[in-house]
């Protein structure tokens, strides 16, 4: 009896919209805003107008908003939405609980160079078709209780023109065609209501009509775009706590995420470094990784993205890993902002697809499963890894089979604990799909997460922040005796200085913690 009453509940709430606060972006023309806006209120929504797609620029608050609805109709020759707009949304959609609605021309123009940074969010590749007819018929392909709601299995509507009616849709790999349209294009049929679940965040769905006063006038497509919102909102995953700069290279990125997960993280793959302007949206991220791939080509990060970093390392807790070419456009005079709080840097780089570890300085966490030496094939970015030298005593875990010209290997990884504060972790090499399908390193690097992720109680005299105060954090101490300046990993007593009192901290408390 208690079943059936959940289930009758289920039903009655699935027969009526579960009321989510939507923004409707603007398509700058009355008729189609009305049809909107008095839809979506009809079924019970709480509608919010605002500013059109090409004057949403970042400064919109979404604070209490569980959907965006955006609309490229009318005003489709506007050109992009500005770099800013699509950077919050994307970082907005990292929380499960939020979605976002497309209706045309949005998904045209990320064909037609629009839209790069929001693209990895929405459900459809696309191909660039679009046609102009006078009807569509929307047939159901997925059944969801949610979705499919009051609506019939087939239905036929006269679509509004702007231009043309409708694109020709291809769904992601990872996408769900709700309902099919019956456009043909070759041997294929277009999808029409497209959604996905975006990997460690909310839901995305697109119309593959412009969505006018035509097609809002036919109840059943009003009643399936309400339906479509109330599915955007429903996300009930926990908020991610790893977040992945993307570096536009979708099987490096997609990689990383696939890897990150199988290891029990949250990640989420937002912007690009190049866009990155502070972790929006994301209480609960407790690391960043930045990589580039390819787009190290792209410049400089942002100052304010630089800044957020190095502020967000002020937690205990907080860590930031970093693969190549972090450090070769560090070293190409980028990042120096962010550079305060590296504990490697770049002497040379190369493109060797074969790369051995060596293990230099035992880590409990960072070697967890993973053996001593081991062979890894990896992917070529212009190259594949760096020689990199530890500075601000950063300490070398793995070497690299990369030497410099005095015969000295690179450091493969490098950790670095910022005094009273958080983890950075240096990988000299590029991180792509080939090297994160082998077995340990993929092991190795879920286990850096862990290690710039821990919290634990500093313990006098832990220079390298492994919880052991041993010879290396004497060896570390007596490395930097005598340097001057803020954040050394040997400056236990916080005077800015690295001297006797440090090394007596050392000796006080030598094999404390291991």
């Amino acid at each position: 009896m208690k079943r059936l009453s959940l289930i009758l509940i289920f039903v009655m709430l699935c027969a009526h919209a579960w009321p989510a606060r939507v923004y409707v972006m603007s398509s700058d023309h009355i008729q189609t805003d009305s049809a909107v806006v008095d839809a979506l209120t009809d079924h019970g929504h709480n509608v919010t107008l605002g500013v059109s797609y090409p004057n949403f620029d970042g400064s919109v608050d979404l604070s209490n908003i569980d959907v965006v609805y955006f609309q490229a109709s009318a005003n489709w020759t506007w050109g992009d939405m500005p770099l800013l707009g699509q950077v919050q949304l994307v970082h907005w959609l990292s929380d499960p609980a939020h979605g976002l609605l497309t209706t045309e021309w949005a998904i045209w123009k990320f064909m037609a160079g629009n839209l790069r940074t929001l693209y990895r969010v929405l459900p459809i590749t696309g191909n660039g078709a679009y046609r102009g007819t006078e009807s569509v018929t929307y047939t159901r392909e997925t059944a969801n209780a949610v979705i499919n709601a009051g609506v019939p299995n087939q239905f036929v509507f006269a679509p509004s023109s702007y231009a043309g009616t409708e694109s020709f849709f291809v769904p992601k790999s990872n996408a769900t065609v709700f309902y099919s349209s019956n456009y043909p294009f070759g041997d294929q049929v277009g999808a029409g209501v497209v959604g996905m679940r975006i990997p460690g965040g909310g839901r995305s769905i697109s119309f593959s009509v412009c969505a006018g006063p035509s097609d809002f006038s036919h109840p059943d497509f009003s009643r399936l775009v309400a339906n479509a919102v109330t599915w955007a909102s429903l996300g009930t995953e926990l908020k991610p706590n790893i977040y992945v700069m993307a570096t536009r290279d979708n099987a490096m990125d997609d990689a990383t995420l696939s890897t990150l997960q199988n290891c029990g993280y949250r990640p989420y793959v937002g912007v690009n470094y190049s866009e990155f302007v502070g972790l929006l949206y994301m209480p609960e991220v407790r690391a960043v990784y930045f990589a580039t791939a390819h787009s190290h080509v792209f410049g400089d990060m942002p100052a304010d993205g630089q800044q957020a970093l190095v502020e967000f390392l002020d937690t205990p807790g907080n860590g930031l890993a970093l693969g190549e070419w972090v450090h070769y456009i560090e070293g190409a005079g980028s990042l120096q902002i962010l550079n305060q709080v590296f504990g490697a840097e770049l002497n040379a780089w190369r493109t060797f697809t074969l790369m051995t570890f060596s293990r230099v300085t035992p880590n409990s966490t960072l070697d967890q499963g993973v053996p001593s030496s081991f062979d890894c094939l990896l992917d070529i970015y212009s190259g594949t890894d760096s020689h990199l030298t530890p500075i601000n005593g950063g300490v070398r875990f793995y070497n690299s089979d990369i030497t410099d010209d005095g015969g000295q290997p690179g450091s493969a990884v490098t950790g670095r604990q910022l005094p009273a504060r958080g983890r950075v972790l240096h990988f000299s090499s590029t991180n792509g799909p080939t090297q994160l399908a082998n077995e340990n390193f993929a092991r190795l690097f879920c286990n850096a997460f862990a290690w710039v992720m821990q919290r634990d109680a500093a313990v006098p005299g832990d220079a390298n922040g492994d919880g052991c105060v041993d010879d290396t954090d004497l060896a570390i101490t007596l490395s930097l005796f005598g340097q001057t300046g803020p954040g050394l990993p040997a400056d236990f007593n916080n005077d800015e200085t690295v001297d006797d009192t440090d090394l007596a901290i050392v000796l006080s408390n030598f094999g404390l913690g291991c």
